[in-house]
Order: structure tokens, then C-alpha cells, then sequence
């Protein structure tokens, strides 16, 4: 079983969010199906948007100490096909914390 979020963006920008427990796509597409039959009888606004998002309960994200990282020439800023220069393609490494999934550049 995963926790998620539907969130549902109402036409007059408000969102409406449930929290449910799946185990299947066949659930989310339920649960899905269930809040929407709910707000169509309780609010006559139109939704216009749906969002499902996974919800990290259980992780526990690292926490280290604010560093001052030197990036000058590391990064291209251009419009290209590869984010990173190759030199530096070994040193990324993913990485999840409470802004969410980022590549992140380690160098000694």
C-alpha cells in the first residue's frame, strides 16, 4: 500500500485533497472516479485540473550543513541537450530532500 494526494483544481482556483491508500492503478483510478462523483454533488464549480501525488510519510530526509559550493563554469546555461558539462557528469548524484528530486554536484 502507497499513500497518495489527489488534489483537484477547481475553476475558481480553489483545490479540494484527499489522502488515500492504493495498492493498484485499478484503486487510484476508484479513488479518482469517488472524489469527483463527491465534489460534482457538493459544489456546482467545474474541475479543471487533477493532480495525484505521492506522499513520503515514512522517509526521513538528511539534513546537512549549509556549504558555500563554487559552480562557476559547471553548469551550461545555454539551450543544449545535456544539463551538466561532461566533466563534472561524474560528481552528480540524485538526491530527494523537502524541495523535492535534484541532481546535486559533490566535488573534494
Amino acid at each position: 500500500m502507497i499513500v497518495l494526494l489527489i488534489v483537484a483544481v477547481l475553476s475558481n482556483n480553489e483545490e479540494l485533497a484527499r489522502h488515500v491508500q492504493v495498492s493498484s492503478f485499478a484503486d487510484v483510478c476508484a479513488h479518482i472516479s469517488s472524489f469527483m462523483n463527491e465534489i460534482h454533488v457538493n459544489n456546482r464549480t467545474q474541475v479543471i485540473k487533477v493532480l495525484v501525488q505521492t506522499q513520503h510519510l515514512r522517509e526521513v530526509l538528511s539534513n546537512k550543513p549549509l556549504s558555500v559550493v563554487n559552480m562557476y563554469g559547471k553548469i551550461t546555461h545555454i539551450a543544449t541537450l545535456h544539463v551538466h558539462t561532461p566533466g563534472v557528469k561524474a560528481y552528480i548524484k540524485k538526491e530527494r530532500n523537502n524541495f523535492g528530486l535534484t541532481d546535486t554536484v559533490y566535488t573534494v
